[in-house]
């Protein structure tokens, strides 16, 4: 393992899983080194449940993937890499675990045990819910009806297996509550004095709510002792074990008896839909199988990351990307624990900056990078095409709504359903608050939800850090009275003094134990209905330009001037040098090549209203069960444009997602079986059905040679803008990659390093994307040679054309003493040939993506310096 910091310079993402594990990943990395990438970037590497495809449902923090290969395939992906001079950079989740796999020994303990389980601290469980009949259980909504139904079928069964019992339902696996055993043992009828002691042993130990320290040890250290001695028992006399299983069968067979018995466990077994109001847990947005943590808790901190502080001290980590950081109750304290473990390495933030927001001043290197794709969308967006597609897509779909009223109105949906139970908690926290107060006491609790539920949907931003008793920085309480006030504007049935209650609560005004809870857990639901909301809903729906609905987008934000863009990136460099730079990553909805498509679309909006009139007309001969909706067949249009051509599997995985994200006439919660069955008829009729594909192919093929232009734009931009230049998998070459799990197909890795070793230009024909690729080694080479231009010293500057077509031209440098770089591209590719130049920085300037390129000074004419490839990085050659 290497001794020494590897200077970041950029990073690639790979989806490690069933089809890439360590040591196929050490397999890669040769190739990596040759492309110049400077750390490998590994999607989560902790043990996951069983059957992970993507590592973010851990299981146990304390060991690293057995599927992957281990500690001992993990050091030899290290041995390979730093070998190479390439350093890792390991992705972790802190903010949940998966509950999904019975090897999570630590939820094991909080279902066996309760609240006196050692392992209760871990997780983020309400032992006093809103719903008194769970208090000091766990609620588990894991069955396919409801309970009692479950147990008429027989679905629900008592086990032993050896000297330990479990509740089953079908593949499900529970443990039984220490004290119950008592009841399985004493009804074999066996008169065995051993075993009667062993029972009593059970039925007296210390009462799951008894949580004193000597309590909980004796617990655990006589039930422990117990089993013990009855599988000791068990295996000297077989007898035993015949009387204990005709127990559990008489049990399994009385109705009665056994639902008698599972309301003596540590929890409760539920239908599955009372997840969306009863769930008595955090979890992950809404994934019931992923319970959140309670990383503010110093000692959850130093249990989930022992192993990840360990690996980096020995150099086995060289960088952090810390997973969904909005879901952590207390970001600054975690942030600052975790750069204290890990003092000498970079650390990225998953962290979706909305608006205008600005990252907190976080002891880290960055954000992920989402926020560049969105400013190179909206730059090269024409805004031309803003009214004509609005317009279109009311016309075709019906919908005349703004992106902000669509938003609005998902928020409150899925705060509704999906969230309702995180609104239900914080309910019951609002509702005891407002008992301490005299003015407001005497509000209902449905008072307090419509509040709660109509601050939360109107939260700009996805959350705000207030901590408590401390005073909130001025972002956050500048998005806290635009949440208030936007309330009080569409909302004036909610009394004012009941908000203005909770609006103090959050600011830190009230002050108290409820005030600083309630403050807190709104904080951590206002990101999950954002991401639910707007993400995984009314991107789905809003279909003007669906390029612009992506992961971190602000579709109301239809493009950008080159000065605001160049203004966004000096405050970069001043402020975020060493951010990352994605253009695609693994959450994204579509790739960066078929957004480059999709945003033609604005540019060329005559030629597309046309086609796209003739789709939605032969559409209507195709439609089954009334699928699809109108605007399902916008996104569906749009999606073909920019990843055509496509294949049946690929369409019905994807409009099948789709549709159930958007949550109109079907979803994930109540499918509607004939109108999914349809969308699959309709995919075959589709692609049977040649005047439609003819019009895809004879409309991609128009855009296509320019889409290739913008895509190589934006790859110049990742590659010189401020900050560190990120590339998920494959994306080094052209990828029509969609929502996941399209997008963790593998990637053939052999091609891309034989192509890398026969890049020459000129590339001709390019349908793979070996331009990509040549710019990108090239781009990367410089990034080598010359740190300091790229570092955290260099001054950025936007520069401006001259010309007729001046305003397509994107330009900029980067200077670090006498060293300089300039980056220059084009935009709106569709009009055709350009007039333009530029002067450049005093100096001697070549471009480094040719090899023979002529030496540059003073004012160049870009149609000519462009001649050969659509983009060029100059790097000064002699100092002016």
């Amino acid at each position: 393992m290497s001794s020494e910091i590897i200077p970041l310079r950029a990073t690639y993402r790979l989806q490690l899983g069933p089809d890439l594990d360590f040591d196929g990943a050490a397999a890669v990395v040769p190739y990596l080194a040759a492309l110049g990438i400077s750390h490998l970037y590994l999607s989560p590497i902790l043990q996951a449940a069983t059957g992970s495809t993507h590592g973010y449902d851990v299981i146990d923090p304390t060991r690293l993937s057995d599927e992957l290969g281990g500690m001992a395939g993990y050091l030899r992906l290290v041995e390979v890499a730093h070998h190479h001079g390439l350093g890792l950079l390991v992705d972790i989740v802190p903010n949940h675990m998966s509950v999904a796999d019975r090897r999570n020994a630590w939820w094991w303990d909080v279902q066996e045990n309760g609240p006196s389980a050692r392992a209760a601290y871990v997780f983020d469980v309400d032992w006093d819910p809103p719903e008194q009949r769970l208090r000091n259980l766990v609620l588990l909504p894991v069955l396919g009806d409801h309970r009692g139904r479950c147990i008429v079928k027989k679905e629900i069964q008592l086990a032993r297996e050896g000297a330990r019992f479990v509740v089953r339902y079908y593949e499900h696996r529970f443990p039984v509550a220490p004290r119950a055993i008592a009841e399985i043992l004493w009804g074999s009828h066996l008169g065995v004095e051993r075993l009667a002691f062993i029972a009593d042993g059970f039925v007296n130990l210390p009462l799951p709510t008894a949580l004193d320290i000597d309590s909980i040890e004796r617990r655990h250290r006589d039930k422990t002792v117990l089993f013990e001695l009855l599988e000791e028992l068990i295996a000297r006399d077989p007898s035993v074990a015949v009387g204990i299983d005709a127990s559990i069968a008489r049990l399994n067979a009385d109705v009665d008896a056994l639902a008698a018995f599972l309301e003596r466990q540590n929890y409760r077994l539920a239908y599955w839909r009372a997840a969306e109001r009863d769930l008595d847990y955090r979890r992950f947005f809404d994934v019931t199988t992923l319970v959140g943590l309670r990383a503010e808790d110093p000692r959850v901190f130093d249990a989930t990351h022992r192993l990840i502080g360990q690996l980096v001290r020995q150099r086995a980590i060289d960088g952090l990307r810390v997973d969904h950081v909005d879901g952590v109750a207390d970001p600054d304290a975690y942030l600052a624990r975790l750069r204290n473990l890990a003092p000498n390495v970079p650390i990225f933030v998953e962290k979706i900056l909305a608006g205008t927001e600005h990252l907190p001043p976080w002891p880290v290197q960055g954000t992920t990078g989402y926020e560049l794709m969105h400013k190179l969308m909206n730059v090269w967006v024409d805004p031309a095409g803003d009214a004509p597609l609005a317009a279109l897509s009311a016309e075709l779909t019906g919908e005349t709504r703004t992106f902000h009223e669509i938003a609005a109105a998902a928020r409150v949906e899925v705060l509704d359903s999906l969230l309702g139970s995180d609104v239900r908690r914080l309910t019951s926290l609002f509702s005891q608050l407002i008992d301490r107060h005299p003015a407001i006491s005497d509000f209902s609790r449905r008072d307090c939800s419509e509040a709660l539920t109509a601050l939360v949907a109107a939260f700009p931003v996805y959350r705000s850090y207030v901590r408590r008793e401390q005073a909130p920085r001025e972002a956050d309480r500048i998005v806290i009275l635009a949440a208030y006030d936007t309330v009080r504007a569409h909302h004036p049935e909610i009394d004012d003094a009941l908000l203005g209650a909770l609006r103090d609560s959050l600011l830190g005004v009230l002050t108290g134990s409820l005030e600083g809870e309630l403050a807190q857990r709104f904080q951590q639901l206002t990101a999950p209905a954002f991401a639910k909301g707007v993400e995984d809903t009314a991107f789905y729906r809003d279909t003007k330009l669906c390029a612009l609905e992506d992961v971190g987008g602000e579709p109301s934000t239809f493009s950008i001037d080159l000065d605001t863009f160049h203004a966004w990136n000096v405050q970069a460099q001043l402020e975020w040098p060493q951010r990352m730079l994605a253009g695609s990553t693994h959450d994204t909805k579509r790739s960066e090549d078929v957004r480059a498509r999709m945003i033609l679309i604005a540019e060329d909006h005559v030629a597309f209203a046309s086609m796209a009139r003739s789709f939605f007309a032969r559409v209507d001969e195709h439609r089954t069960n009334g699928a699809p909706s109108k605007s399902l067949t916008m996104l569906m249009l749009q999606t073909l444009v920019g990843a055509w051509p496509m294949d049946a599997d690929r369409l019905k995985a994807y409009v099948e997602k789709a549709s159930r994200e958007a949550k109109q006439e079907t979803s994930w919660v109540r499918p509607d079986e004939a109108y999914d069955a349809g969308l699959k008829t309709f995919v075959d009729a589709l692609l049977a059905d040649r005047v439609l594909c003819d019009l895809l192919d004879a409309y991609v093929a128009r855009i296509t040679p320019a889409s290739r232009v913008v895509m190589l734009g934006w790859a110049l931009c990742k590659l010189a803008l401020p900050g560190v230049p990120d590339f998920y998998q494959g994306s080094e070459l052209w990828t029509r990659e969609l929502v996941d799990p399209d997008n963790r197909r593998p990637v053939d890795f052999a091609h891309r390093a034989a192509l890398l070793a026969s890049l020459r230009l000129p590339i001709g024909d390019d349908p793979e994307g070996r331009s990509k690729m040549w710019v990108t080694q090239r781009a990367l080479a410089v990034r080598a040679r010359s740190p300091g231009v790229f570092g955290a010293e260099s001054t950025y500057r936007g520069l401006a054309a001259e010309g007729p077509d001046a305003a397509r031209v994107v330009a900029f440098t980067r200077t670090h003493g006498a060293h300089g770089i300039v980056a220059i591209t084009t935009r709106f590719p569709l009009r055709g040939a350009f007039d333009a130049t530029l002067a450049l920085p005093e100096g001697t300037w070549c471009d480094a993506l040719v090899d023979d390129g002529p030496q540059l000074s003073g004012i160049v004419e870009i149609p000519r310096l462009l001649g050969r490839l659509p983009v060029a990085l100059l790097v000064r050659t002699e100092e002016p």
